[in-house]
C-alpha cells in the first residue's frame, strides 16, 4: 500500500559534518536534522524512520535513530538528502 502524504509545519536546522577515515583517503559525511518539537507536539505527532522533512527547500529522509530530549523540545536524527 502507498501511505498518504501528510504535512506538518515546524522549524529546524541541518548540520553536516565530514570526517576522514583514519589511514584511508575516504571521508564520511553525516547529516543531522534537528526539529523543534513544539509544533509537532501540538499536532500530536512524532517523527519516524522513513519520514521526509523539507527545510530551506531541501528534502531529507529520516534514516537513523530518532532521539528527543526528555521534554520533547527537539527531535534529532540522521538523514539523507532526497
Amino acid at each position: 500500500t502507498n501511505p498518504d502524504a501528510v504535512s506538518y509545519t515546524t522549524e529546524g536546522f541541518v548540520e553536516t559534518t565530514t570526517q576522514a577515515d583514519p589511514g584511508t583517503l575516504v571521508a564520511r559525511t553525516t547529516t543531522i536534522v534537528t526539529l523543534l518539537g513544539r509544533d509537532l507536539i501540538a499536532a500530536g505527532v512524532e517523527p519516524n524512520v522513513g519520514d521526509r522533512v523539507t527545510l530551506d527547500s531541501l528534502t531529507y529522509e529520516l534514516l537513523g535513530p530518532v532521539s528527543s530530549d526528555s521534554s520533547g523540545a527537539t527531535y534529532q536524527f540522521t538523514a539523507a538528502l532526497r
